[in-house]
C-alpha cells in the first residue's frame, strides 16, 4: 500500500513498531525542538534578534545591521547580558540588551 506524504520511521525493539509522522507532526516537532533548544537572544525590550535586523545601540544614534549571533556555548540566562552580537563586518561585539530592535 502507497501512502502519501508520510515517512514511515522504524524502530525494532524487542517487538517491531512503525511510526508514521506526516508532514504536519515533524513541523511540529522541529518548532518543539526550535523553541526549547534554541538560543534566543533578545533585544532592551525582549524582541527577538535575528541574523540580518536593524538595529540602533542604546544611547547612540548609530544605526546597524546585525550579521551574526554567537551565543553557542552561553546559558540561556546568560545570552541577554553577554557580548555575543557582531553588527556591520565589525570586529565589536555587542551585548543584545544594548540594542533595539528597528522593525521586522
Amino acid at each position: 500500500m502507497k501512502i502519501k506524504n508520510q515517512f514511515i520511521l522504524q524502530l525494532k525493539l524487542s517487538t517491531d513498531f512503525i511510526y508514521r509522522f506526516d508532514r504536519a507532526s515533524i513541523a511540529l516537532l522541529l518548532i518543539f525542538l526550535w523553541r526549547n533548544y534554541m538560543q534566543i537572544a533578545y533585544d532592551r525590550n525582549r524582541n527577538p534578534l535575528r541574523v540580518g535586523a536593524h538595529v540602533i545601540e542604546n544611547g547612540t544614534r548609530n544605526v546597524m545591521v546585525i550579521k551574526a549571533i554567537n551565543d553557542k556555548n552561553l546559558a540561556r540566562e546568560k545570552i541577554r547580558a553577554a557580548k555575543c552580537v557582531v553588527c556591520n563586518d565589525s570586529n565589536e561585539y555587542y551585548a543584545p540588551q544594548d540594542l533595539i530592535l528597528l522593525g521586522h
